[in-house]
C-alpha cells in the first residue's frame, strides 16, 4: 500500500511539474504573442495562430489538471485503505496480546493443577502406606486376640475343672 501511495505521489509531482511546464509554456506563448504583435504588428493571421496555440495549451493544461484531480482521488482512496489496514493491524496486535495473556494464564493454571495433583498423589501414597500398616496391626491384634482368647478359654476350663 505504501508503494502505491508513493507511486501516486510521484505521478502527482510529475503532473505538477508538467502542469508548471505547461503554465510556463503558456506564459512564454503569451509573451511571444505580445512580442510578435508589437514587433510585427497586429496581423489577424498571427493572432489567430497564437490564439489557436494558446487554446491548445489551455486544453492540454485542462487535461493535465483533470488527470491530477483523478490522481488525488486515487491517492485519497489509498490513504483511506492504509488507514483501514492500520486499524486492522492494531486490532490484530491487541488480539495477539490478549491471546498471549490468556495462554500464559492457562499455562500457569496447568502448572498449578499439576502441583496440586502431585501433592495429592503424595498424600495418597502416604495414606495407602498408613492403611497398609493399620491392616498389618489389625492382623497382629486379631492373631493376638485369638491367642489370648484360647489362653483365657483354657484357663477358664482348667479353673472350672479344678472347681468341680
Amino acid at each position: 500500500a505504501d508503494s502505491k501511495l508513493e507511486q501516486y505521489y510521484q505521478r502527482e509531482k510529475q503532473q505538477e511539474m508538467s502542469t508548471q511546464n505547461l503554465q510556463n509554456q503558456l506564459f512564454d506563448a503569451k509573451n511571444e504573442i505580445q512580442k510578435a504583435s508589437s514587433e510585427i504588428g497586429s496581423t489577424s493571421r498571427d493572432l489567430l495562430e497564437a490564439n489557436e496555440a494558446l487554446e491548445r495549451m489551455q486544453q492540454a493544461f485542462d487535461e493535465k489538471a483533470s488527470h491530477c484531480k483523478n490522481l488525488e482521488k486515487d491517492r485519497d482512496g489509498v490513504q483511506r485503505e492504509v488507514a483501514f489496514l492500520s486499524g486492522k493491524l492494531e486490532e490484530s496486535s491487541r488480539n495477539q496480546e490478549i491471546l498471549r495473556s490468556q495462554r500464559f494464564e492457562s499455562e500457569s493454571k496447568v502448572l498449578e493443577f499439576q502441583e496440586r495433583i502431585n501433592a495429592l498423589e503424595s498424600k495418597n501414597v502416604k495414606l495407602r502406606e498408613y492403611a497398609r500398616r493399620l491392616s498389618c496391626k489389625c492382623d497382629e491384634w486379631e492373631s493376638s486376640w485369638i491367642e489370648q482368647s484360647k489362653i483365657i478359654m483354657e484357663l477358664t476350663k482348667g479353673r472350672t475343672t479344678a472347681l468341680d
